[in-house]
């Protein structure tokens, strides 16, 4: 086989490659703006479904807040341990 022709073939590989890659994005974002944007959702929302929802945003600010307040006294036992080291 010529030098050449194998690097033909490789190349004709990757190109095949891209190819098959290209084609599966595509399809993942056609697929993923069906889910997301639906034409019509013959759906409703019970009065269950408006409490979840109200507790996991209040859950999620509670935990933000909590997050915060540890990150802050870390930094700020961080700081003091150094100043009570110099002494």
């Amino acid at each position: 086989m010529k030098p050449g022709r194998l690097i033909y073939i490789y190349t004709e590989d990757l190109k095949t490659k891209r190819f098959l890659k290209d084609c599966f994005l595509l399809l993942a974002a056609i697929f993923a703006a069906g889910i997301i944007c639906p034409e019509r959702a013959f759906a409703y929302l019970d009065p269950g479904t408006g409490s979840m929802i109200l507790q996991v945003i209040l859950a999620g600010i509670v935990g933000i807040g909590c997050t915060f307040k540890v990150w802050r006294d870390k930094i700020v036992h961080f700081f003091r341990r150094n100043k009570d080291e110099q002494k």
